[in-house]
């Protein structure tokens, strides 16, 4: 039987919650019986611009 292709998860957000979510998948086959792999493919965050005079309240 060929092997089953890998299930490709994208994270969004890099900050805590995307590096602990990436942890997440990335050891889900240690504690479930998974029917794919798991391959992380893409990780992505937004960069915020900084904040002007009025934002800061100044």
């Amino acid at each position: 039987m060929p092997e089953a292709s890998p299930l490709r998860i994208g994270i969004a957000g890099t900050k805590f919650m995307g590096r602990a979510h990436s942890n997440a998948w990335l050891q889900a086959p240690r504690f479930f019986d998974l029917p794919r792999p798991i391959e992380l493919r893409a990780a992505c965050g937004g960069i915020r611009p900084p904040l002007g005079l009025a934002e800061r309240g100044e």
